[in-house]
């Protein structure tokens, strides 16, 4: 049984969205995936569901590289949201960029948990789940 109630993939590419999903299906890590092709989207996506925790997503996969508004612009307009939040939301940034300043921009951010490289594997949601979505005990 998932720990997961709610994921969203922010990304402009279909295709990735789709491995992400069938990726997070086949690992059994969530019983919902929502998609997202623009930053712009997420954004209205998250306005639309900050009143009610249980609609919110638990964790946000997000690209750095779409045309309009990119992961950057998405996260300053993200902050400006997170007090409205009635939940914690574990963020990361899902990139194909290799660049280090890209990697250090991202771990800069105090809303971004970490920086996973694409493609989305199995390994990487257990270690998600292994790091922040189990109950350790005290």
């Amino acid at each position: 049984m998932p720990k997961v109630e709610k994921v969203l993939i922010v990304d402009d590419d279909p295709t990735n969205n789709f491995i992400c999903t069938k990726i997070i299906s086949i690992a059994n890590f969530a019983k919902d995936v929502h998609g997202c092709l623009s930053a712009a989207e997420a954004l209205e996506y998250l306005k639309e569901r900050m009143q009610d925790a249980n609609l919110l997503p638990d964790l946000i996969f997000l690209d750095i590289n779409m045309p309009i508004m990119n992961g950057w612009k998405f996260l300053d307009e993200y902050q400006k949201l997170l007090p409205g939040f009635d939940k914690k939301i574990v963020l990361f940034m899902l990139s194909s960029s290799v660049h280090k300043e890209d990697i250090r921009r991202a771990r800069g951010y105090e809303e971004v948990a970490d920086y996973v490289s694409k493609p989305l594997t199995v390994d990487t949601l257990k270690m998600i789940d292994s790091n922040y979505f189990q109950e350790h005990e005290v």
